[in-house]
């Protein structure tokens, strides 16, 4: 993400290779599913993770951290910028948790996963194929 005096700014997608944790193999089934790279583009980009989810090897977890990937690169303001501290984290995870028991669908919980973050770079968490879960050593 590029800085202009200070504010970051955002940085369209316009190929599945730019996202985190997606090499050939993986853009070649996303194409193969969706048709076109402009439309897997689409669906990750509008966080369709159902859809995302169905195409061969791609998990649930790893379809919601690619659609996350791509909204922190639109938005410009990754996971790091928005929790700074662990104890911000903490209160965020306890309220998301309240909140997600109020959704009445898995669409409803992925999409409130997508528009709040839950986990944070800043404590060493990173996109990969198994989630954000994975630990930077």
């Amino acid at each position: 993400m590029k800085s202009i005096l200070g504010v970051k700014t955002s940085q369209p997608l316009s190929s599945l290779r730019e996202i985190h944790g997606i090499g050939e193999r993986v853009a070649d089934r996303l194409i193969e599913h969706f048709g076109t790279e402009e439309a897997a583009l689409q669906a990750i980009c509008e966080g369709d993770i159902a859809s995302i989810s169905e195409v061969n090897g791609i998990s649930h977890n790893f379809a919601l951290s690619l659609a996350r990937y791509a909204r922190s690169r639109a938005e410009g303001c990754s996971i790091s910028d928005f929790l700074r501290t662990k104890e911000a984290l903490d209160i965020y995870s306890r309220l998301l948790e309240l909140i997600k028991s109020f959704a009445h669908t898995t669409h409803a919980r992925d999409k409130l996963n997508l528009f709040l973050p839950i986990t944070c770079f800043a404590h060493g968490s990173y996109p990969g194929k198994a989630g954000f879960r994975k630990r930077i050593p």
